[in-house]
């Protein structure tokens, strides 16, 4: 039995430094928080959320059963009731996508994993993909990691380095660069 898990970090808090990309001109953490749920920022993440990632996820050329593929989109436990209805309203129809809760200490991937796991009643060869909320996949996405899926390349990475990047503006609410982009060993 084969899955793919692609999980999806959708503005999650998290309290260690790293994460902070927001937050350029403070070290404090509740600037961080509001800054990070603001409504401006929040309402371009669903809008970028609806119309990139999830369009490019339902637009696979198979079906997410024939290759045991889930989505888990991560959400901080703080997120605010009115962006997790909304993004329940969003992802409702597909029942291959489900959210789960995360603590601002941040979302640990492993155990994540293994609680999807232990759902499964025999052992599985498992691919796991990350992204952000901002991210897209290309249509075939799917069915391209799915070759890979079997023991012979149990333990190994794969990089599809070739794609596009594009730049949205905050300002304009528009991408106003696209471009094409080659990033070899890019973790998503």
């Amino acid at each position: 039995m084969k899955a793919i898990f692609i999980i999806i970090r959708f503005s999650i808090l998290q309290n260690s430094m790293k994460g902070w990309n927001l937050n350029t001109s403070s070290n404090d953490f509740e600037e961080y928080r509001d800054k990070l749920f603001s409504d401006e920022r929040m309402l371009d993440r669903l809008k970028l959320f609806e119309e990139i990632t999830l369009e490019s996820l339902i637009s696979q050329s198979i079906d997410y059963r024939s290759v045991g593929a889930k989505v888990l989109i991560l959400i901080s436990n703080e997120l605010p009731d009115k962006y997790v209805t909304n993004l329940d309203i969003l992802i409702k129809p597909y029942e291959w996508i489900e959210t789960i809760k995360v603590s601002s200490s941040g979302p640990n991937y492993q155990q994540i994993i293994l609680e999807q796991l232990a759902t499964y009643s025999e052992n599985i060869h498992l691919a796991t993909v990350r992204l952000d909320d901002d991210d897209a996949l290309p249509i075939n996405f799917l069915e391209s990691i799915d070759k890979y899926n079997n023991e012979c390349f149990k333990g190994l990475a794969l990089s599809f380095g070739d794609g596009y990047a594009a730049i949205y503006s905050n300002k304009l609410k528009k991408i106003e660069v696209f471009k094409k982009y080659y990033y070899p060993k890019v973790a998503i």
